[in-house]
């Protein structure tokens, strides 16, 4: 049966059909389909895993978990990782989630119905998981994959198939997953039921761990810099600010810091089970703190805060819920449901945010800071010292595996003063290991380090003055070039986020792009965020800051006086992976001489040297070499005198630190150089007629003899001297790039540049029409320029028939080099060009050859590219689609040079003039020397079908054809639709090397929108949906009817392609 399943009305549906039925071959193909016996299931890619003989066989613990939800009459239940106080670790106690499922990750929920159970997880535990989890019994959800639904989603999906709501127990559950989970369930008409806590009624005691009770005590104001009522004074200021009377407080972190006090029983942080009520008036009304008394010593009573028992909280929360005299609770988003249910509405700050000691103690005091900074050099040394015995046994011949190196690593951090114990369980991962993000070696399971593969070691420390989490990728022999060039890639990104200067008010999501931009160079990611809040002797991983490009409601801005983890990374899984991580503080920069604005940037207080043998220097910049050398010189001064006695680590040492040289000298007469160094310590002199130099550096000297300069310093020290006449102070990129756009306004014409992409025998490229309809919306006058190594003047000659688009020249650049528009060779030619012409705004259509030119283009004028535009509002403000276009986003670029590329799919093709007309046209000095790179080969299918962004029909495959002789099944089909039809391929397809790589459709392929798209054997990935998402009808034909590709489909057709598309085209040969 065939199911329309994007509309609910009669009039949709006899709309869409009307559209169908224009052109009879396409009705003939849906009339077929509908023939075909077929399935259409609406649900999600509900995936599995391979069971194997070690996962943990959860079938009993299942069955007695179903007896226990049926006896309190719910039908699904959801089971957390987290323990009363939403803690990312918890005691071996409260993980029930591990028990119940066999999973030992730090993150992930388990959903139980009475039919079926699933686990979801991120991408940091997927392999991690698809080795404990009992998959025998449990489907695995890898989180955010395409295709995998939300926990949510799945939760209101499987609800509305069982009679019994679902439940889970309150204690365990955040409100904001509560209100989130009942808010869908609503639209089924359920909603969540709470209950008691399932797991403990089956876990026998016998096999469950004790609870932890070890002793709490006083963290010391040498260490804390402030005392409890200094804590409480700024607290309670914050909740007057909100308008409160009193805050209720879960988390454990915030619970220690506030009271001074530490504890031991949750693992790798010094916590212990806890609540706190502060009310605003605190000197008249107490605060109230629960902890299990026989853990605190008399002695070690906080001054001035009344002192309950833990198990007393929710009578006392009941007592103050209700007061009179309070009237209004601020609590954190991220309390249980538990505690919210006890607090009336009209009493609740509202909207829920996050917590006033959370906020308050993300900014360290100065002894805070002081620590933080301290104990970097402690840390490092232990390092050191591990490293040095790494490599010394290895040379030596002898063998050691992945947890015999951790357990050496602990020997060295416990010889640090004031060490208490680790900040998280060391990842020691060798080789392909090194891909499982957080991979957790176990005695039984280690591998040997050895000298061919990488050895990736994060590690962290807990101190009395501080917490450390350290990265660093090591190798001992001769790396692969594939993993230099993703070290290397890793290590721009690092320095890259270290150099940023940014204005207060900032969110770390707006500079993670920073970490990737080098990795996408070589199509390069990875699936964590760039950086998460560090705590001092608290918590490794703390909020409300981080750096990560996923949207938060409850991030806040970067402040000074926070500190972050800095650590892009690369896995390749079943090779190995890279990760680099530094600890940095967000530090002032300086204000602006124009609006006041402060700004702020990092200072890296990591002083550990990074691997010298997997840096390429080759794709090093002069100035990131220069950051690097003057980095490790840093870490040589500081840490040196402090190994002395020690050979193996000085040697480890000095290897690193030793200075890199570029292979050979490049000398630039470039009229217009940019010099940036975000070094502890730098020297920088520029002799070019204009140039710009930059430094972020604690200490920085800069000289510069140019005739014309502007020179930026961050320093809270530093000398500048210039002999320019016009000497400025500037403090950031974006007054540098202000400076520019005043210089190019007193001389620019404001005009529009079209990269008009020519194709075979010299036509024009369909997707530039529709870039000339974009660009005469801009009301400006446009240039146009072709490249190519012939025919040009016949590319010419078709552009002047669009002199009704405000066209006044095209620019011709004929050239051996641009015979297969390398973008090394066009790249400087269209430089050259805008430096001539200083054009506001660049347009290309979206392709291959603009999307490998314009963005290179954009780096070099130091502007931020715009990609795929659906809409011109003005010649600031734009529109185009993100979320593989399911969203639209409205942008206003204050870039004096816009440089955009162009959706064909959204913008009408342009008509050439009635009328006659001429525009002039002007031969470029197209002399190009590329040194840079070498055409090899291409790979083009040739036939007669229609080109992709202009074919009526496309008929698609993936993966699932199996093979290249296989993909000749689409070519049959096409070619019953005669200079209408063509073929398309998914990514996967392409790199499998079914089809040449010019059939790719998708975000990283060609973008299209034919009449009628039929999709074959895709499993519908994101980033093939963007590219043919805006196409009229969309079929698609897929043994698996859950394939996510179906979600987009008009129409589904489930079965054997290699039975369907035979038969399909058979009898379309008869019509």
């Amino acid at each position: 049966m065939l199911i329309i399943r994007t509309f609910n009305d009669k009039t949709n549906v006899y709309n869409r059909m009307k559209i169908i039925s224009r052109f009879s071959n396409m009705f003939v193909f849906i009339l077929i389909l509908i023939i075909f016996s077929s399935s259409f299931v609406n649900g999600a890619d509900q995936n599995t895993c391979t069971p194997n003989s070690i996962q943990k066989n959860t079938s009993t613990i299942l069955s007695n978990l179903r007896r226990e939800m049926q006896n309190e009459g719910i039908g699904i239940y959801v089971i957390f990782s987290d323990d009363e106080h939403g803690s990312e670790y918890t005691q071996l106690y409260d993980r029930r989630r591990d028990w119940i499922t066999g999973f030992s990750g730090s993150a992930g929920i388990a959903v139980v119905s009475l039919r079926t159970a699933a686990l979801w997880t991120d991408s940091r535990y997927f392999t991690q998981a698809e080795e404990q989890l009992d998959c025998a019994n449990w489907l695995l959800m890898r989180d955010r994959n395409p295709g995998v639904p939300t926990l949510i989603n799945w939760l209101v999906s499987e609800a509305n198939q069982t009679a019994l709501p679902p439940g889970t127990t309150t204690v365990f559950t955040t409100t904001s997953w509560w209100t989130s989970a009942n808010t869908a369930l609503k639209g089924i008409g359920k909603e969540l039921r709470p209950v008691n806590d399932l797991v403990d009624r089956i876990w026998p005691a016998g096999e469950r761990p004790n609870q932890s009770q070890n002793s709490i005590v006083t963290h010391e104001i040498q260490y804390a810099g402030e005392t409890v009522a200094q804590k409480l004074n700024r607290t309670t200021n914050e909740i007057k600010r909100r308008g409160a009377t009193t805050t209720v407080i879960n988390a454990l972190d915030e619970i220690a810091w506030l009271f001074n006090l530490r504890g031991s029983d949750i693992p790798y942080n010094p916590f212990f089970k806890s609540y706190a009520i502060v009310h605003a008036n605190y000197e008249v009304n107490q605060p109230e703190l629960f902890v299990n008394l026989s853990q605190l010593n008399t002695n070690q009573h906080p001054p001035g805060v009344r002192l309950f028992d833990y198990s007393m909280f929710w009578s006392r929360l009941n007592i103050t819920a209700t007061d009179t005299n309070i009237s209004r609770i601020w609590v954190s988003a991220k309390v249980s449901q538990a505690i919210l249910s006890l607090i009336p509405n009209n009493k609740l700050l509202l909207p829920l945010s996050n917590s006033p000691v959370q906020r308050i103690k993300a900014r360290k005091n100065p002894i805070e800071r002081k620590g933080m900074q301290d104990c970097q050099i402690r840390d490092s040394i232990a390092r050191m010292k591990h490293l040095g015995w790494l490599e010394q046994q290895l040379n030596d011949g002898k063998s050691v595996n992945e947890t015999q190196s951790s357990e050496q690593l602990l020997v060295y951090q416990k010889q640090q003063v004031i060490f208490q114990f680790p900040s998280f369980r060391t990842i020691s991962a060798s080789g392909d290991r090194a891909a499982i993000i957080h991979y957790s070696a176990t005695p039984d399971t280690a591998r040997l380090i050895t000298k061919n593969e990488v050895y990736l070691l994060d590690a962290g420390s807990q101190y009395l003055d501080c917490t450390t989490d350290i990265t660093r990728t090591h190798h001992f022999g001769s790396p692969k070039n594939l993993e230099k060039r993703a070290y290397t890639r890793v290590l721009q990104g690092v320095l890259d986020i270290a150099d940023a200067v940014f204005p207060t008010g900032t969110y770390g999501r707006s500079l993670d792009h920073l970490g990737r931009m080098h990795l996408y160079r070589d199509g390069m990611t990875f699936g964590h965020g760039i950086g998460h809040g560090i705590g001092h002797f608290l918590s490794v991983h703390e909020g409300p800051q981080r750096i990560a490009s996923a949207y938060s409601q409850y991030e806040e801005a970067l402040a000074d006086e926070m500190f972050i983890s800095n650590e892009p990374g690369f896995y390749k899984p079943d090779d190995f992976g890279i990760r680099i991580e530094d600890d940095i503080e967000v530090v002032l920069a300086n204000k602006s001489t124009y609006d006041n604005t402060q700004y702020l940037r990092f200072n890296t207080i990591t002083l550990l040297p990074y691997e010298r043998s997997l840096i390429d220097v080759t794709l090093l910049t002069n100035a990131q070499l220069n950051t690097i050398n003057q980095y490790h010189t840093k870490v040589a001064q500081a840490l040196e005198p402090l190994l002395s006695g020690d050979e193996a680590a000085l040697n480890a040492l000095r290897s690193r630190t030793a200075r890199i040289d570029l292979p050979s000298t490049t000398t630039s007469n470039s009229p217009s150089s940019t010099t940036t160094s975000n070094s502890p310590s730098s020297t920088t002199t520029s002799n070019s007629p204009s140039s710009t130099t930059t430094s972020n550096s604690p200490s920085s000297t800069t000289t510069s003899n140019s005739p014309s300069s502007a020179t930026t310093s961050n320093p809270p020290s530093s000398t500048t001297t210039s002999t320019s006449p016009n000497r400025m102070m500037l403090h950031s990129r974006y007054f540098l790039n202000r400076l520019a756009t005043s210089t190019i306004h007193s001389r620019c014409f404001a005009g529009t540049l079209v990269l008009a992409e020519q194709v075979d025998n010299g036509k024009l490229a369909p997707v530039t029409l529709n870039t000339l309809t974009a660009a005469s919306q801009l009301k400006q006058d446009v240039d146009c320029v072709i490249f190519g190594s012939e025919k040009t003047n016949e590319t010419a000659n078709e552009l002047q028939k669009f002199n009704n688009l405000n066209i006044k020249r095209i620019f011709v650049a004929e050239n051996a080099a641009f015979k297969n528009l390398l973008s090394e060779s066009v790249t400087p030619a269209l430089l050259d060009l805008q430096k001539k012409n200083n054009y506001t705004h660049i347009l290309g259509g979206s392709s291959t050859f603009t999307k490998s030119i314009l963005p290179r283009l954009a780096a070099l004028l130091d502007v931020q590219p715009i990609s795929d535009i659906t809409k011109v509002i003005d010649k600031d403000q734009f529109m185009r689609l993100i979320y593989a276009g399911n969203a639209i986003l409205k942008l206003k670029s204050n870039d004096p040079i816009k440089i955009l590329t162009v959706r064909g799919t959204a913008f009408e093709a342009a008509k050439p003039a009635t009328g006659s007309g001429e525009v002039k046209v002007e031969k470029l000095d197209s002399s190009v020397k590329n040194d840079l790179s070498e055409f090899v080969t291409r790979q083009v299918q040739q036939s007669e079908r229609p080109e992709l962004p202009s074919a009526r029909i496309i008929f698609s495959g993936g993966r699932a054809l199996k093979s290249k002789e296989n993909f000749k099944l689409l070519y049959d089909l096409a070619d019953l639709f005669p200079g209408q039809a063509t073929v398309g391929a998914s990514r996967a397809a392409v790199d499998a090397g079914y089809c040449p790589n010019d059939l790719q459709i998708g975000q990283t392929g060609k973008i299209v929108a034919p009449e009628l798209y039929i999709a074959i054997g895709i499993s519908g990935a994101i980033q093939h949906i963007a590219g043919m998402k805006d196409s009229k009808v969309i079929v698609a034909i897929n043994k698996d009817g859950d394939a996510p590709i179906f979600s987009i489909a008009d129409y589904g057709l489930t079965g054997d392609l290699f039975k369907i598309l035979p038969e399909l085209t058979e009898k379309l040969k008869k019509k």
